[in-house]
């Protein structure tokens, strides 16, 4: 049985150029954090947050892995071999390079920009580098194709399994040790659904949340998040409807991300302000420690200083900021942008990246495995056991993968 909290329904439109992540939005879930400045989105429904996300989806470097390699229980080949099932040629997940005629302006002229002065990435090489990386993205025709797309549409009539939409998993039911069920909120109406064994997969802060609320983790959880920093410029002229949110970026040997964004935000989520096109600088790797806690029945939710000199790797991303303010007011840019408005942020926001809070091999076994409740998994964003130079969508995905063929056999 697979109880999920969204709807049953698909997103009405799947294409990239949209982020159904807007207030109104059934298949997005807002958590409040303790800066008033900065809110986190997932996604719910079937897919979860790759049902609403921008299709970003790339491989973490080699070094991001070399720990897990060292001391978990898969080679470096199982790994890669795990990653292909996703990401290679008719791979589960539809993952495709962006082509040159569907790239930005703006995405075009990064490119011209930075593979005049870094490393660029092969287009037959899956694995990102130092250097500039074209974006590799899950989509099929411009249109969005998720975890569910991949794996579970196929196996949705199956006898033996049973999907259930609207169901809030509130709190885990345990006895002498054991994980016997959860408990689910069905329209307001509490009810026990009994199982033998349960793996949440409710991403990294709805995960917490369930634990918190049935004893299972107190205090202060540590967090790591990519908070990044805006560079907004002016337009000369007004662009095309772009194919997707991001198509391109730069991995610096800081242990940032640059993101050539391909407009203004507003212009892909409904109902949000407008501020402006803008190029983002994340701090990647390390990451920003934050952390979550239970005050009064809920989930405090804490992602680091506002301030990115105080963010592990600040020094890497003011040198990144510095430098993309150089690239907007540079001659290659004349074409697009306005004189005089470049100007960075003062507001730091979040790559909704939350993850890291239970380390696999470290608080859960190396398949995910909680230490001390027989029957229980983790397998989502929670277990990732540090941040990684890419986004984690693809490296969860690919740890599923490997978690998933152990259970099998």
């Amino acid at each position: 049985m697979l109880l999920e909290r969204g709807p049953s329904t698909s997103v009405r439109d799947a294409a990239l150029s949209k982020l159904p992540i807007g207030p109104e939005s059934a298949h997005a879930r807002e958590f409040e954090t303790v800066d008033p400045t900065l809110s986190v989105v997932r996604g719910q429904g079937l897919g979860g947050s790759s049902a609403v996300n921008g299709g970003y989806f790339m491989r973490w470097h080699d070094g991001d892995l070399r720990d897990l390699v060292a001391v978990g229980p898969w080679s470096a080949t199982q790994i890669a071999e795990a990653y292909s099932e996703l990401d290679w040629v008719d791979g589960t997940m539809r993952v495709r390079q962006w082509r040159d005629d569907e790239l930005t302006d703006i995405a075009a002229a990064f490119e011209d920009y930075w593979s005049a002065r870094v490393p660029t990435r092969q287009p037959t090489d899956r694995r990102p580098i130092v250097g500039l990386n074209r974006v590799l993205s899950n989509n099929v025709d411009g249109q969005r194709f998720s975890a569910f797309d991949g794996y579970l549409r196929s196996a949705a009539e199956r006898e033996n399994l049973t999907l259930v939409s609207g169901a809030e998993v509130r709190t885990l039911r345990i006895g002498d040790g054991r994980v016997t069920g959860v408990e689910v909120n069905f329209d307001g109406r509490l009810t026990t659904v009994t199982a033998g064994q349960v793996i949440l997969c409710a991403g990294t802060l709805g995960t917490a949340e369930v634990l918190f609320r049935s004893g299972l983790l107190d205090g202060y959880v540590t967090v790591v998040e990519h908070r990044e920093v805006l560079v907004r410029y002016r337009r000369r002229r007004a662009p095309g409807t772009a194919p997707a949110l991001l198509q391109t970026v730069v991995h610096d040997a800081g242990g940032c991300e640059i993101r050539c964004y391909s407009d203004d935000f507003a212009k892909f989520i409904d109902r949000i302000p407008a501020w402006g096109p803008a190029i983002g600088v994340a701090a990647m790797t390390p990451g920003v420690l934050g952390q979550l806690s239970w005050e009064r029945g809920a989930l405090v939710v804490e992602l680091g200083p506002r301030d990115p000199a105080l963010w592990r790797g600040g020094d890497a991303v003011a040198a990144g900021v510095d430098s993309v303010s150089r690239m907007l007011q540079s001659s290659e840019f004349d074409h697009i942008v306005e004189p005089n408005s470049v100007a960075v942020s003062g507001v730091s926001s979040t790559s909704q990246h939350a993850c890291a809070t239970l380390p696999i091999g470290q608080a859960t076994d190396w398949y995910g495995a909680h230490r001390g409740i027989d029957g229980l998994r983790v397998v989502d964003g929670s277990i990732l056991p540090h941040a990684g130079r890419s986004g984690p969508h693809e490296t969860i995905m690919m740890l599923a993968c490997l978690i998933g063929d152990e259970l099998i056999h």
